[in-house]
């Protein structure tokens, strides 16, 4: 359970947090009026070439104009980045709300709940991105609506006691007044770069043509070449001053995270564990990494000491992090690297017991194969038996993982079915009656895997995912694989080519959830498992075949301790 912070604690914090914006605020008018101030010369020889001979005087009128402007500016930007909604925010980062039918997004739910609790902060929307790195970060916009996000990664591998240390970092750069003003320190360098973008070099033959047209080439092509460094520099100064401000606030948040959560060590923990890891840099907008807990890009800077580190980096040393954490807990480096590096399925699978009140896993169908004209097929489900036509008492049939061949009544639970009928299968109230699947034209039934909300046919057991579920799916391991499903899928890998029409046999089919079609791409080139994409950009629900979720989570496995 959080624990909340003393009133004079958050109040100091709170007042460092409002100093330090207009510090921000000043800083920025001082930086605008320089480079403004830059650029208002070569704008005067680009436009008043006649008036060199007097080249002072003439410049102290431009130079007021420019101040003036420079100040306006500042203003604007600055209230422009304050007044920037939250949902745009959360949209650029690829946030999406937490599925409240997902067990692992409940547990981070829960946590937040507690987080409300502790700071009085109502409501933090928990939202989460939709990758496979680790990562976490808050966010607050000039309204004081909040949020804190967390990646699949992070909300999938960590432990319970490791989320709440996450979220108790994030829920103290709230209460501190420190998502708000990162929030607004992010969006500050925006004017420099959208002006640099102006007088790129890939538009140089647009603004050649124009400067033709005047008679000015040279004097042209000199103006967009200052405008782009002056406005270069200036993103880059503006730059360094947020991340100076993301990187010295860091540590307190890390020391409130310890006061509320009462656990320096599991932070650690956390700590280790996502700094260790693919962090997400791909899937972040790289303007927005002050807002995480830990730099989304790997930075050398990031782990390192001085001058430069604290210009150029958003992020104090993640060892320095830990190694204070651990000084807290009375605990040592070596020894949390030994428990992490160990930490293997047992300890998810313990994790997993936690969440859906320590129930045993289904037990799995028996599977068979059938004879049919001197060939062996399958293995198929007693349901997927029972499908065929040709499909009778007498039909030989063999048990996987046997050499037992017999007729189909000699084996109990198919006999049972022959007397009893198949067990009725009622329509869940959550399927929308049109989700069939694509395959066996039956109703998808709504089942949870690996703790996520997902359809499945109760034929041919392919499944239906909403979009991003692959992600959550991905991360977690949960659920554990025999020896020929294994094998299986490193043949698979090994047999299929680079073109995914080629590598399944399967036709193009509708999506079962907007009736949209289905294209066929492989999930990564680097495991080449195809799967089934819905082309509707406002759907992108996936499509696996039997085996073929099994075998991107064997493959990703295996790829990751590679």
């Amino acid at each position: 359970m959080l624990q909340p912070l003393p009133a004079e604690t958050v109040y100091e914090a709170q007042e460092r947090a409002r100093r330090d914006t207009r510090l921000l605020l000043f800083v920025l008018i001082v930086l605008y009026i320089v480079f403004f101030n830059l650029l208002a010369f070569p704008a005067m020889l680009f436009l008043s070439p006649g008036h060199l001979t007097h080249a002072p005087a003439h410049f102290r009128k431009w130079s007021a104009i420019a101040s003036a402007l420079a100040v306006l500016a500042a203003w604007l930007q600055y209230r422009s980045a304050k007044n920037v909604p939250l949902d745009i925010i959360l949209n650029r980062l690829g946030a999406r709300p937490a599925d409240t039918k997902d067990d692992y997004h409940r547990r981070f739910m829960n946590v937040i709940e507690e987080a409300e609790a502790a700071t009085g902060i109502r409501p933090i929307r928990a939202v989460v991105i939709p990758t496979v790195g680790s990562n976490a970060f808050s966010a607050e916009d000039g309204e004081g609506n909040t949020a804190i996000g967390v990646t699949e990664g992070v909300v999938s591998r960590l432990s319970r006691s490791q989320l709440t240390a996450v979220v108790a970092h994030e829920t103290s750069h709230l209460a501190d007044g420190d998502a708000r003003l990162k929030t607004l320190a992010c969006s500050m360098p925006g004017v420099f770069y959208t002006i640099q973008g102006w007088a790129s070099v890939n538009d140089c033959e647009k603004y050649r043509l124009h400067s033709a047209r005047l008679g000015a080439n040279a004097r042209a092509d000199l103006f967009r070449l200052a405008v782009w460094f002056i406005s270069g520099t200036g993103y880059i100064l503006t730059r360094c001053v947020y991340m100076a401000i993301s990187r010295q606030r860091e540590h307190m948040a890390d020391a409130h995270a310890v006061q509320m959560c009462k656990d320096p060590l599991s932070m650690a923990e956390a700590l280790y564990r996502i700094s260790g890891r693919y962090r997400g840099g791909e899937d972040i907008p790289e303007g927005y990494s002050a807002l995480f807990i830990i730099n989304p890009q790997f930075s050398a800077l990031d782990d390192q000491q001085g001058i430069i580190a604290n210009l150029f980096s958003t992020h104090p040393p993640s060892s320095d992090r830990i190694n204070l954490m651990l000084s807290w807990a009375k605990a040592d480096i070596s020894a949390l690297k030994k428990k992490q590096d160990q930490a293997g399925p047992a300890e998810k699978l313990t994790d997993r017991a936690e969440l859906v009140g320590g129930l045993p896993a289904a037990e799995a169908p028996p599977m068979y194969y059938i004879n049919r004209d001197a060939e062996w097929a399958g293995p198929y489900a007693p349901e997927q038996l029972f499908a065929f036509d040709f499909f009778t008492p007498n039909t030989w049939v063999c048990p996987v993982n046997s050499e037992h061949v017999t007729p189909a009544s000699d084996q109990t639970p198919l006999l049972q079915i022959f007397q009893h009928g198949l067990p009725a299968i009622p329509p869940p109230a959550a399927s929308p009656p049109d989700f069939f699947c694509p395959r066996c034209r039956v109703q998808l039934t709504e089942t949870s895997y690996e703790g996520a909300e997902v359809f499945t046919c109760p034929f041919c057991k392919g499944y239906l995912l909403g979009a991003a579920v692959i992600e959550r799916i991905i991360v977690r391991h949960d659920k554990t694989f025999s020896p020929n499903e294994i094998s299986g899928s490193q043949q698979w890998k090994k047999a299929v080519e680079h073109n995914a029409s080629d590598a399944c046999a399967f036709p193009e089919i509708r999506c079962p959830a907007c009736h949209g079609v289905m294209w066929k791409v492989f999930h990564s080139f680097l495991i080449r498992v195809v799967i089934d994409r819905c082309s509707n950009p406002a759907c992108r629900s996936i499509w696996c075949d039997t085996g073929e979720i099994e075998a991107i989570q064997i493959l990703v496995e295996e790829t990751s301790e590679e």
